[in-house]
């Protein structure tokens, strides 16, 4: 059974090149923070990441690093009407449940707008995975429970 879990795992960086990056921007958004819904909404920096096939993407990011928050990723993956090619809602527990046939390692230190495009995964959460964040293994709703938790007792 592990063999074919191992067969159908491909790590890449869209070796195809269907999402070439051809233009960036730097830009502001206004994009809540994770779990926070509206009341957490704030102003971003964000980095306007134009595909060379002309999609464009608006995607926050770190100004000190200029790299996107993990944040960020979670928040994405759990977006039901974002990320999707055919502009439906995803069903994040069938996107988690099962690995996709491509899993994305986060580089070291994040990733840039730029490499994330350049992944598919912006575009299209539910045709790949980015490991930790929607693969099998993630913990991101864990955490978050987690998280929630933590801020209850000490409202309490």
């Amino acid at each position: 059974m592990e063999f074919f879990k191992l067969m159908k795992k491909e790590r890449s960086n869209n070796s195809k090149g269907y999402n070439k990056v051809a233009y960036v921007r730097p830009g502001t958004d206004y994009v809540e923070s994770l779990g926070s819904g509206t009341a957490g909404r704030k102003k971003v920096p964000t980095v306007w990441v134009t595909a060379r096939n002309g999609q464009k993407w608006e995607i926050p990011v770190d100004p000190k690093t200029g790299k996107v928050p993990n944040e960020y990723l979670y928040g994405r993956f759990l977006s039901i009407h974002q990320g999707s090619r055919n502009g439906r809602e995803r069903n994040v527990l069938i996107d988690i449940g099962k690995d996709a046939d491509m899993i994305h390692q986060i580089p070291e230190g994040g990733f840039t707008p730029q490499q994330l495009v350049e992944t598919g995964w912006w575009q299209a959460v539910n045709e790949s995975d980015i490991e930790g964040i929607d693969d099998t293994g993630a913990l991101a709703f864990a955490r978050e429970l987690e998280a929630a938790a933590k801020r209850r007792s000490r409202r309490a």
